[in-house]
């Protein structure tokens, strides 16, 4: 059975999943719900301990605590003449974090506490824990209530985007169950648990959310999966029969993809492509535990984005066999009218870019064919971008172009050469007013724990603006000779929102050179914070390969970038 986690989302929207240890235990008997005292009244409540080391205790203003080793004492204010009425907590925790002695683990447990005859507000809160097995198509949670009478909740798909606290008290289900358990669900999709707790008509404040995955489905090929109705999600795309008809399993004979489509690669078959224009390219690999082979010798796959199409690579080792260094695989000519592609998603793949120039480039628009992409995808990848300096961009499209959501999640991105030049947008000609007002405006980046390996250190060169911005738990790792910006974007322009936190760089020169500012060199919105630099090499006592790809960092560094 999977090990019981937590799920707790703090202020600043991040997902804590914490593990539950059988031999580290700190709680309090005997003071279950809220202990109602006397003026100047001491309680005594009997505690239980295991593997406790150090412990820091918090209590209200004007209560006293004392801890011993068998038991917790705590006294309330005396509310005499010279007290009365200074008394500023009337209604809280009296709180005890503990500290495990044998790793890195901390508990914090709570006694809510009321003084008789104060007067006080009720703050009821929610915390939601996952329980049970996770499977393809059920999930069970469990609710506890601090406060709280009832709750009203909503569940739904992660990608339907958050919801309000406004939302959540207008279109939730009252409930007072302990558990909650949800079926009939798509496999290896995310789902999130809104709650809202109540102390009878009164709402709370916050909302306690949890976001869990369905399991993986259990077939040995996605092409069976596929014919028996199963949807496969892939950057937030459903792929499915009924949403895209037939699919091809590629065959030896077959090898070559000539038209759109949605194509499996099963084992021992090399997939190929030849020319054309695509709209709609869907490429998996069919076994779910290793990746198929798609090789392409032309150098371009050419889309026409006028029809709303996907292009989608899944589970795949993809290459180029004629390395010029002149092509790019997601390609809009200069015949090609203007169009928003709905869906670019690369997910589980090794994509092994050193024969391209970039991902995906754009000859020269007009204001009458601008160009975009709707949703841009880039999860539990490995990309070699080459050990040389010509492969430039992910994406360049310098004028009349926009990304709508770009999610780079989990991948690994590395050169052999640490003056390479890769970077992930260049979306303007340059940072004049003129250019900036014909430039592509990103409408939200995630840039989440991702390994950046002798890559240029402005990762993000030119954007518009960009409305929602994410950059955590990222490790980045090259030469770096001056101070340069993660993402330069149009002066005024402001962040709607998002979070930079707990990033780390290492400057392989050793002059001590600041690394990237989170952005523009100035922090433009609550939550952001400067990326850490280390003087230590993060993958000392790991593993680091340029040849292989492998990029493991020590053990103090863990919780930075990729994880594999």
């Amino acid at each position: 059975r999977r090990q019981r986690q937590m799920c707790i989302r703090d202020s600043d929207k991040t997902v804590l999943n914490i593990p539950v240890v059988d031999n580290f235990l700190f709680s309090i008997s005997d003071a279950s719900g809220e202990q109602l005292f006397k003026a100047g009244e001491t309680k005594i409540y009997p505690i239980v301990k295991k593997g406790v080391g150090a412990t820091v205790v918090t209590r209200p203003e004007g209560w006293t605590v004392r801890l011993s080793s068998s038991e917790i004492a705590i006294t309330a204010p005396a509310q005499d003449g010279r007290t009365r009425g200074a008394v500023a907590d009337t209604r809280t925790d009296v709180a005890v974090l503990a500290y495990c002695t044998f790793d890195d683990y901390a508990t914090i447990t709570k006694v809510k506490v009321s003084l008789e005859g104060a007067s006080g507000t009720h703050d009821p809160r929610a915390s939601i824990y996952e329980e049970g097995e996770v499977t393809t198509s059920e999930i069970g949670y469990t609710v506890t209530l601090s406060d709280a009478t009832s709750y009203k909740y909503v569940f739904r798909k992660t990608s339907e985007g958050a919801l309000t606290l406004e939302e959540v008290a207008e279109q939730g289900t009252p409930s007072e169950e302990t558990a909650l358990r949800f079926q009939g669900l798509e496999a290896r999709t995310e789902y999130t648990l809104y709650v809202l707790p109540y102390h009878e008509e009164t709402a709370g404040t916050e909302l306690a959310t949890c976001t869990i995955r369905t399991a993986e489905p259990v077939y040995t090929s996605y092409y069976e999966a596929y014919n028996a109705g199963e949807v496969l999600t892939v950057g937030g795309l459903a792929i499915s029969k009924s949403l895209f008809g037939e699919a091809v399993l590629l065959t030896e004979e077959t090898k070559t993809i000539t038209a759109d489509g949605v194509y499996f690669v099963p084992d021992g078959v090399t997939a190929t492509y030849a020319s054309g224009t695509r709209n709609t390219l869907i490429v998996i690999g069919d076994n779910p535990s290793g990746r198929g082979e798609f090789t392409i010798t032309t150098t371009r796959i050419t889309f026409n984005p006028t029809n709303r199409g996907h292009f989608v690579l899944f589970n795949l080792h993809f290459g180029l066999s004629t390395a010029n260094g002149e092509g790019q695989i997601l390609f809009y000519p200069n015949s090609t009218a203007g169009g928003m592609m709905q869906t670019v998603a690369m997910e589980d793949c090794d994509l092994d870019l050193t024969g391209f120039q970039g991902f995906s480039f754009t000859a020269s628009r007009t204001a009458d064919t601008p160009i975009g992409i709707e949703n841009v995808s880039f999860v539990d990848c490995d990309i070699n971008v080459g050990p040389s300096t010509r492969f430039g961009y992910f994406f360049q499209y310098r004028e009349h172009g926009s990304i709508g959501n770009a999610v780079f999640r989990n991948n690994v991105i590395w050169s052999g050469n640490a003056a390479n030049a890769t970077r992930i947008f260049n979306l303007s000609m340059g940072q004049s007013e003129a250019q900036y007002a014909v430039a592509a405006p990103v409408g939200s980046l995630e840039f989440e724990r991702n390994t950046w390996i002798n890559c240029k250190p402005s990762v993000i060169n030119i954007v518009k603006n960009v409305g929602r911005l994410v950059i955590r738990n990222n490790l980045f790792y090259g030469t770096i000779t001056q101070h340069t910006p993660f993402i330069t974007y149009e002066a005024g322009c402001v962040p709607s929102s998002g979070e930079i936190a707990d990033n780390l760089g290492y400057n392989t020169n050793g002059t001590g050179t600041p690394y990237w500012k989170a952005v523009n060199n100035s922090f433009l919105f609550p939550g952001s914070r400067e990326f850490s630099m280390t003087k230590e090499n993060p993958f000392g006592g790991g593993r680091f390969d340029t040849a292989t790809g492998v990029f493991v960092p020590g053990a103090a560094y863990a919780s930075y970038g990729a994880r594999r």
